[in-house]
């Protein structure tokens, strides 16, 4: 796997990445309760990239996994030790 930074130009293919996450995990045991352009919204990734925050990992240049990487957290994380 090679993880890289992601750019502009693959923002369709990393949200793409997101639609397919969704759908092949709904309604299974690992179900993750996200919302195709609500969580990520399309906003968030776009201002992801931008800030060259967003990565990707690729095998055979398919996307297997996107993170954002930077020090912000949501607040129920604030409270883990």
């Amino acid at each position: 796997m090679i993880i890289e930074k992601a750019i502009i130009e693959q923002y369709e293919a990393i949200r793409a990445f997101y639609h397919f996450l969704i759908d092949g995990l709904q309604d299974s045991i690992y179900d993750i309760g996200w919302k195709k352009d609500i969580y990520p919204e399309p906003e968030y990734l776009m201002s992801s990239i931008t800030k060259g925050e967003l990565f990707i990992g690729l095998i055979d240049n398919n996307i297997i996994v996107a993170m954002v990487i930077n020090h912000e957290s949501n607040e129920g994380y604030q409270n883990i030790d």
